[in-house]
């Protein structure tokens, strides 16, 4: 079995981050912020490096800019795996 993790692609507070910095930290519109352009072509080129893979389940925080990547880079799968959203924090043992 293996295990791939993955982060989400460039939100749009990544993208304010680059360009103002600190400022965006606590501007309600970032706090779950949508992809941005570049995030959803990262997630397809993603999707394609991982289409052959037997995918199976995709564990995914509930954050928009997750739910996203997650449903992009999947969208095409062959496996159409499904994706479980995970609401707080697990402990692994």
């Amino acid at each position: 079995m293996s295990v791939f993790l993955i982060r989400h692609g460039q939100s749009l507070f990544n993208k304010a981050w680059e360009l103002a910095g600190q400022s965006v930290l606590f501007d309600k519109q970032y706090i779950d912020a949508p992809l941005s352009d570049l995030g959803y072509a990262q997630a397809k080129e993603t999707g394609k490096r991982l289409n052959n893979e037997n995918i199976k389940y995709v564990f995914c925080s509930p954050f928009r800019r997750c739910l996203q990547t997650a449903e992009k880079i999947f969208e095409d799968h062959p496996n159409k795996p499904k994706i479980i959203v995970k609401i707080g924090r697990a402990s692994c043992r």
